[in-house]
């Protein structure tokens, strides 16, 4: 999984291990002065946790 730095700043890294933890993916597009697309995807059920 790609990790986010710099100006994006600790947020979205925070956020991508969090969603990575439960089974899901996030991905960011940008055009600087344009747009910010973040997509987060979620599986209906998340995967099952280690004891």
């Amino acid at each position: 999984m790609k990790k986010f730095g710099g100006e994006t700043g600790i947020g979205l890294s925070i956020c991508a291990d969090i969603i990575a933890e439960h089974g899901g993916e996030i991905k960011v597009e940008s055009k600087e002065g344009e747009f910010t697309r973040v997509v987060v995807e979620l599986p209906a059920i998340a995967p099952p946790r280690p004891n």
